[in-house]
C-alpha cells in the first residue's frame, strides 16, 4: 500500500509537471503570437511608409521631368533668340560698315563745303569793302509834316540838292520839314540789314536860323546812337569806326528839343544787305 501511494503520488506530480509545462508552453505561445502580431503590425506600418515614400519619389521624379522638359523648351527658345541676335548683329555690322562709308562721304562733302564757305566768306568780305549809297529812294517817314509846300520825308532821300528856292510855298524846295514840336523824327527804312559806314546830313539853309535848328538832333542806326549835332553846320558827317562794326535796318534823326526838324538830304553809306547770321565783322 505504501508503494502504491508512492507511485500514485509520483504520477500526480508528473501530471502536475506536465500541466505546468503545457501551461507554460501555452503562455509562451500566446506571447509569441502577440509578438508576431506586433512584428506584423510594425512591418505593415513600415510598408505603408515605404509606399508613401515611393509615391513621393514618383511625384518628385515626375516634377523633375516636367521641369527638365520646360527647361529644354526654354533652352531651345534661348538658342533661337541667340541665333536671331547673331543675325541681327551681323546686319548691324553691315549697317555700321555702310555708315562708315557714308560718314566718310559726308566728311568729304563737309571739307568741300568748308572750302566753298571760305570762298564765299572771302567774296562777301570783298562785297563788304564795296561801300555805296544805300539810302537813295528808300522808304521813309516823319513824325509831322510842315505845310504848305508838301515837305514829305521822301524829299530827304530823293538825291536832289536845291538851295536857290527858299520860300515855304515854293514847289521845287526839296527839303523834308516837320512842325515845331518836341521829339520830331525822320526815319529811313533801308529795306534790309546793312553795315553802316557813314551817315551824312545836308542841313536846310533857307533862313538865317535854319542851320541852328538842327542842333540837338540825335542820329541813330537802329537803336545805336552814332552822334549828336552840337553846332550849326551846313553838313554833318557821322562816320562809323571800323573797329566797331554797326549793322542796321533803319536810320533815324531825332530832334529832342521843341524845334523844327528839316534837312535837305540824308546820305547813308554802307554795304550789304546781309543775313542775320552772315556777319563777318
Amino acid at each position: 500500500k505504501k508503494a502504491f501511494d508512492t507511485e500514485y503520488q509520483a504520477k500526480m506530480e508528473f501530471q502536475k509537471s506536465v500541466i505546468e509545462t503545457l501551461s507554460l508552453l501555452r503562455s509562451q505561445a500566446s506571447a509569441t503570437t502577440l509578438y508576431s502580431q506586433e512584428i506584423r503590425s510594425t512591418l505593415k506600418g513600415m510598408k505603408g511608409r515605404l509606399d508613401d515614400i515611393e509615391d513621393r519619389m514618383d511625384d518628385m521624379e515626375q516634377s523633375l521631368l516636367d521641369r527638365f522638359g520646360k527647361l529644354d523648351e526654354r533652352l531651345a527658345a534661348l538658342e533661337g533668340t541667340m541665333e536671331v541676335n547673331v543675325d541681327k548683329t551681323d546686319a548691324v555690322g553691315k549697317k555700321v560698315e555702310s555708315n562708315k562709308k557714308l560718314i566718310s562721304n559726308v566728311r568729304s562733302e563737309v571739307e568741300a563745303s568748308g572750302v566753298m564757305t571760305a570762298s564765299i566768306k572771302s567774296r562777301q568780305e570783298v562785297v563788304m569793302d564795296e561801300v555805296r549809297l544805300i539810302s537813295l529812294y528808300k522808304m521813309s517817314s516823319q513824325t509831322t509834316m510842315h505845310g504848305p509846300g508838301g515837305h514829305h520825308s521822301g524829299l530827304a532821300v530823293d538825291g536832289h540838292f536845291v538851295f536857290s528856292h527858299w520860300a515855304p510855298d515854293t514847289p521845287v524846295r526839296t527839303i523834308s520839314h516837320t512842325l515845331k514840336l518836341a521829339d520830331q523824327k525822320l526815319r529811313i527804312d533801308l529795306g534790309g540789314l546793312f553795315r553802316i559806314h557813314r551817315i551824312q546830313v545836308w542841313n536846310a539853309r533857307h533862313c538865317d536860323e535854319c542851320l541852328a535848328r538842327f542842333i540837338g538832333t540825335h542820329v541813330y542806326a537802329d537803336n545805336k546812337e552814332l552822334g549828336v549835332a552840337a553846332s550849326a553846320e551846313f553838313m554833318y558827317d557821322f562816320p562809323v569806326d571800323k573797329a566797331d562794326p554797326t549793322y542796321a535796318r533803319s536810320v533815324t534823326l531825332h530832334q529832342v528839343r521843341v524845334e523844327f526838324l528839316h534837312v535837305n538830304e540824308v546820305l547813308v553809306w554802307g554795304s550789304g544787305p546781309f543775313a542775320e547770321d552772315d556777319k563777318f565783322a
